[in-house]
């Protein structure tokens, strides 16, 4: 496959992953309602720019490599507001988070920026 074609499929790719993840845990959180998974938001939001830092694909855009992350951040949010509209994020938060949402959208946050950073500094 040429380079070229291969740098613009990536971030698609990249956000198909995420989507996935996002999938597994609106279906994890049918299961447990009961149960908060912590780690969820920081993995969705985080996946898509951790794995555009890993392909070769070549050198990208810094536009890509941001858009890549604020993808990742909108799937973690939107997987997370799924699931409370499904009733099913009653389980605990972390310390000064006022509940589960709140918590949710943070990691979410904290995820993107950081693996976007990653992602940015690893392909220059």
């Amino acid at each position: 496959m040429e380079t070229a074609t291969l740098a613009q499929e990536t971030p698609v790719r990249a956000l198909g992953w995420a989507t996935a993840l996002g999938l597994l845990w609106i279906v994890i959180a049918a299961i447990r309602p009961d149960a908060t998974f912590h780690l969820a938001p920081i993995l969705i939001a985080g996946t898509p720019s951790v794995l555009l830092a890993f392909e070769d694909a070549g050198p990208l855009r810094p536009l890509v490599v941001i858009g890549t992350g604020f993808g990742g951040f909108l799937l973690a949010v939107g997987a997370a507001l799924a699931v409370v509209a499904m009733g099913n994020m009653d389980g605990p938060a972390f310390g000064s988070f006022s509940g589960p949402l709140m918590e949710a959208i943070v990691f979410a946050g904290v995820g993107a920026v950081a693996a976007t950073l990653f992602a940015a500094l690893r392909r220059r």
